[in-house]
């Protein structure tokens, strides 16, 4: 065997997943695009982030909100969604409504693995859920004036009707 051809075969070795010729240095195969390095491998693996379906995800938390969220393995934000859409139904049905619909829309939007650094993340959504409560507070106190002026419309109807009743009695 010539000496050119023992340094390619020590240059070259077969690629695992295709079997076609590749150097013995390399990290990818350029036939196939597969990792042949082991370690290269693990890093690659371990910053790959499972996906989930977005569309799973925004059906769970249109039928119980918050439900996406977990879906997705955001366990917290999950809880918080629920918990302030059951409050703004209980508070004012608009507000649960508002609520509901931008929980179906959050578990639409990315996935685990997002430009934005966690530190912005918690402060976007310290933001959004402060303005939830704003909504939801605005909601509930508007409810409870118009339950305020019926019954003071009932309570002025019930002294109106007392003081014609003590003057048809006076008479």
């Amino acid at each position: 065997m010539s000496d050119v051809a023992q340094n390619r075969i020590i240059d070259h070795k077969q690629c695992p997943y295709c079997s076609e010729e590749i150097l013995v240095t390399a990290k990818k195969c350029k036939h196939c695009g597969e990792i042949v390095d082991p370690t290269l491998k693990e890093v690659v693996l371990a910053n790959t982030v499972n996906t989930k379906n977005l569309a799973l995800a925004a059906i769970l938390s249109l039928l119980f909100p918050g439900l996406g969220q977990i879906y997705k393995g955001q366990v917290l934000n999950g809880i918080v969604w629920f918990f302030f859409t059951a409050l703004g139904y209980v508070a004012f049905v608009v507000p649960g409504v508002i609520m509901h619909i931008c929980c179906v829309i959050g578990a639409t939007n990315g996935s685990n693995k997002q430009n934005i650094t966690s530190k912005k993340r918690k402060i976007l959504s310290a933001i959004f859920m402060g303005l939830a409560c704003l909504l939801i507070l605005k909601g509930y106190r508007s409810f409870k004036d118009k339950k305020n002026r019926i019954q003071q419309s009932q309570t002025d109807r019930n002294s109106a009707e007392t003081s014609q009743t003590k003057i048809i009695r006076n008479q």
